[in-house]
């Protein structure tokens, strides 16, 4: 039989590499968690109003709704491609 070794890393021999860039990204992905919340929940306190001044129905508010939704992100996907063509 072999023998068990410890397999805890003292804090001296821990990787520190990478280390604040993981918290930058957990940082970053949390405010824009919060902000996508903040943006539902303006768009669901503004609706009523919106509906009433334009006088649509909600099925309308909903088409607007999931059309801007899908599109708004299209242009920001051909960004990337002018910076750095794809080899």
């Amino acid at each position: 039989m072999s023998p068990i070794k410890d397999s805890t890393v003292p804090p001296s021999e821990v990787n520190k590499e990478g280390f604040f860039e993981k918290w930058y990204t957990l940082i970053l992905l949390t405010v824009v968690y919060a902000f996508n919340v903040m943006d539902r929940q303006i768009l669901t306190v503004l609706l009523e109003p919106i509906k009433a001044d334009l006088g649509v129905c909600a099925r309308m508010c909903a088409c607007v709704c999931v059309c801007v939704g899908t599109g708004a992100p299209l242009p920001s996907r051909q960004l990337p491609r002018r910076g750095h063509p794809r080899q």
